[in-house]
Protein backbone atom coordinates (compact mmCIF):
# COMPACT_ATOMS: atom_id res chain seq x y z
CA UNK A 1 0.00 0.00 0.00
CA UNK A 2 0.96 3.46 -0.93
CA UNK A 3 1.62 5.84 1.31
CA UNK A 4 -0.81 8.89 0.83
CA UNK A 5 0.50 11.92 -0.95
CA UNK A 6 -0.81 15.55 -0.52
CA UNK A 7 -2.90 15.94 -3.67
CA UNK A 8 -4.81 12.55 -2.71
CA UNK A 9 -6.09 14.40 0.18
CA UNK A 10 -6.50 17.96 -0.79
CA UNK A 11 -7.27 20.71 -3.76
CA UNK A 12 -7.06 23.92 -4.42
CA UNK A 13 -10.42 25.33 -4.26
CA UNK A 14 -11.70 28.99 -5.05
CA UNK A 15 -8.14 29.89 -3.38
CA UNK A 16 -7.85 27.65 -0.66
CA UNK A 17 -7.26 23.78 0.54
CA UNK A 18 -10.16 22.13 1.22
CA UNK A 19 -10.04 17.98 1.81
CA UNK A 20 -11.46 16.43 -0.96
CA UNK A 21 -14.90 14.83 -1.38
CA UNK A 22 -13.75 11.58 -0.51
CA UNK A 23 -11.55 12.62 2.29
CA UNK A 24 -13.95 14.54 3.70
CA UNK A 25 -16.71 11.84 3.70
CA UNK A 26 -14.26 9.60 5.56
CA UNK A 27 -13.56 12.27 8.34
CA UNK A 28 -17.04 13.01 9.12
CA UNK A 29 -17.60 8.83 9.18
CA UNK A 30 -15.00 8.93 11.60
CA UNK A 31 -16.19 11.64 14.10
CA UNK A 32 -19.91 10.33 13.92
CA UNK A 33 -18.27 6.51 15.36
CA UNK A 34 -16.26 8.81 17.79
CA UNK A 35 -19.83 10.56 18.94
CA UNK A 36 -21.68 7.56 18.61
CA UNK A 37 -18.76 5.21 20.63
CA UNK A 38 -20.17 4.00 24.15
CA UNK A 39 -18.02 2.52 27.07
CA UNK A 40 -18.99 -0.84 28.83
CA UNK A 41 -17.65 -2.86 31.14
CA UNK A 42 -17.65 -6.93 31.47
CA UNK A 43 -18.07 -7.66 35.60
CA UNK A 44 -17.58 -11.08 36.68
CA UNK A 45 -20.76 -12.29 38.28
CA UNK A 46 -19.41 -14.87 39.82
CA UNK A 47 -16.50 -15.34 42.16
CA UNK A 48 -13.44 -17.23 40.30
CA UNK A 49 -10.82 -17.33 37.90
CA UNK A 50 -11.21 -15.02 34.55
CA UNK A 51 -9.16 -14.52 31.84
CA UNK A 52 -6.28 -11.97 32.12
CA UNK A 53 -3.67 -11.27 29.01
CA UNK A 54 -1.84 -9.11 31.12
CA UNK A 55 -1.26 -11.44 34.07
CA UNK A 56 2.19 -13.35 34.07
CA UNK A 57 -0.01 -16.30 35.48
CA UNK A 58 -2.95 -15.59 32.36
CA UNK A 59 -5.50 -15.86 34.30
CA UNK A 60 -6.84 -13.62 37.63
CA UNK A 61 -9.34 -13.85 40.16
CA UNK A 62 -11.98 -11.91 40.58
CA UNK A 63 -14.99 -11.51 43.19
CA UNK A 64 -18.08 -11.02 41.99
CA UNK A 65 -19.00 -7.61 40.36
CA UNK A 66 -15.65 -6.33 39.88
CA UNK A 67 -14.56 -5.54 36.56
CA UNK A 68 -13.06 -7.64 33.84
CA UNK A 69 -12.54 -5.68 31.15
CA UNK A 70 -13.26 -2.01 30.25
CA UNK A 71 -14.22 -1.27 26.54
CA UNK A 72 -15.06 0.72 24.01
CA UNK A 73 -17.69 0.53 20.91
CA UNK A 74 -19.10 2.07 18.33
CA UNK A 75 -21.16 -1.00 17.80
CA UNK A 76 -23.59 -1.24 19.81
CA UNK A 77 -24.22 -3.39 23.32
CA UNK A 78 -26.18 -6.61 21.58
CA UNK A 79 -23.45 -6.40 18.58
CA UNK A 80 -20.25 -6.38 20.34
CA UNK A 81 -20.58 -9.21 22.58
CA UNK A 82 -22.39 -12.22 21.67
CA UNK A 83 -24.32 -15.00 24.03
CA UNK A 84 -21.42 -17.05 22.27
CA UNK A 85 -18.89 -14.95 22.91
CA UNK A 86 -19.29 -15.74 26.85
CA UNK A 87 -19.99 -19.41 26.35
CA UNK A 88 -16.74 -19.99 24.23
CA UNK A 89 -14.54 -18.70 27.17
CA UNK A 90 -16.65 -20.44 29.73
CA UNK A 91 -16.83 -17.10 31.35
CA UNK A 92 -19.25 -15.92 34.00
CA UNK A 93 -19.69 -12.31 32.97
CA UNK A 94 -22.09 -9.74 32.82
CA UNK A 95 -23.13 -6.22 30.26
CA UNK A 96 -23.12 -3.18 32.22
CA UNK A 97 -22.56 0.46 30.99
CA UNK A 98 -18.70 2.05 32.32
CA UNK A 99 -19.57 4.90 34.62
CA UNK A 100 -19.63 8.35 32.72
CA UNK A 101 -16.48 9.47 34.31
CA UNK A 102 -14.11 7.16 32.99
Amino acid sequence: MAALQWADVVEWVEGEWRLKPKREAKRDKQIKNIDDAEQNVLLAIAPGYYECLHCPSKRIYLHTNEVWKYGVTNQGEKQRYTSQYFEQRRKNLGRGSAPKDL
